[in-house]
């Protein structure tokens, strides 16, 4: 049943029982009544984005016990009922992203064990309560990313075991509980760019062995433990740029096996050891550019024959070793730019067969 984009102010009346999906879309819509959609018994699929809903009652969708997918995004939403899909338990998508959220009651989602992906992201939201997702066995990914968050409960998503990707991007987090992530061993994807976290605790990773992703770029983290990503033997790509990162442990990506991606980008870094990349054997985009290098070590890339892309642009090196490019023939895509370079012999760059 579409109705989209109809100019409409309220919600069609008598809709008929056997409809399955209906799309009332980018109208004019402001509230949504308790009896709306009493009739649509068979409805699984409804598209409400793009209105300007600024209030839906409790009991909207108590009668479409077979629904999956609710789609109230882009709208005026300041608050949710407290058991806004108590009765929904097949829902699999809740869409709220692009409202105006300021807050959420204790488990609005309670009985909705069917529950696969929620989005809040782009809301006004300042915290979540611990039980946000309890109980939700089937849950795979939490979208969260522009908000007001400046905390986050450790309990949060600790009883998700589910759960693959968490997007927190772009919030106010300045500390994040080491427990956090420790019930969440399938978590494939980690966003927590631009936020204010300055430290990230040692143990916090400890039981992500099946992530892939992790972006931490845009914080003000100025330290790494030894250890931090001790057991992401698994993860493709580690995004660290744009924060306050002054040194390198040695053994920072040592078991990071099969990292692809490393980007230690716009930071304070100023030596970088040889054999910090010496298990990084699949790497294929290292990124060290703008930060205060003043030497490269000559078998820094010595384990990185894949490497495809290398940027070492604005940083403070003079010189190249002799022989550094040797072991890294496939290299396509090299940013040498803004350094303290006085002229640079063809010799320095012997080895680069790929660069067109």
């Amino acid at each position: 049943m579409d109705c989209s984009n109809r100019n409409l102010y309220d919600v069609p009346k008598d809709i008929p029982p056997n409809v399955t999906k209906i799309d009332i879309s980018m109208n004019n819509l402001t509230a949504i009544h308790w009896n709306a959609f009493i009739t649509a018994t068979q409805l699984k699929a409804l598209a409400l984005q793009n209105n300007i809903i600024n209030s839906v009652s409790e009991d909207t969708f108590a009668f479409n016990k077979k629904i999956k997918l609710i789609d109230l995004s882009h709208n005026n939403l300041v608050e949710l009922p407290e058991k806004l899909v108590w009765n929904n338990e097949k829902l699999q998508l809740l869409d709220l992203l692009m409202n105006n959220l300021t807050s959420i009651h204790w488990n609005p989602f309670f009985t909705a064990t069917e529950l696969k992906t929620i989005n809040l992201s782009h809301n006004k939201l300042v915290e979540l309560p611990e039980k946000l997702v309890r109980n939700k066995e089937k849950l795979q990914a939490l979208l969260l990313s522009n908000n007001d968050l400046e905390c986050l409960h450790e309990d949060v998503v600790y009883y998700t075991p589910t759960i693959k990707v968490l997007d927190l991007a772009n919030n106010k987090l300045v500390n994040l509980s080491e427990t956090l992530f420790w019930k969440t061993s399938n978590m494939t994807t980690i966003q927590l760019s631009r936020n204010l976290i300055e430290e990230i605790p040692e143990r916090m990773f400890v039981n992500l062995i099946n992530l892939k992703r992790m972006d931490m770029t845009r914080n003000k983290i100025h330290f790494l433990k030894p250890r931090t990503f001790s057991s992401l033997s698994k993860v493709n790509q580690i995004t660290l740029g744009r924060n306050r990162i002054s040194h390198i442990h040695i053994d920072t990506f040592s078991w990071n096996i099969m990292a692809t991606d490393i980007d230690i980008s716009h930071n304070l870094i100023t030596e970088i050891q040889q054999g910090i990349f010496r298990n990084n054997k699949n790497l294929k985009d290292l990124d060290i550019s703008y930060n205060g290098l003043k030497y490269l070590p000559k078998e820094l890339l010595s384990n990185c024959s894949g490497l495809r892309s290398l940027h070492l642009g604005n940083n403070l090196l003079s010189t190249i070793p002799t022989g550094f490019f040797r072991v890294t023939p496939k290299i396509k895509f090299l940013t040498m730019s803004n350094n303290n370079f006085q002229m640079l012999n063809k010799a320095y760059l012997h080895g680069l067969t790929s660069i067109h």
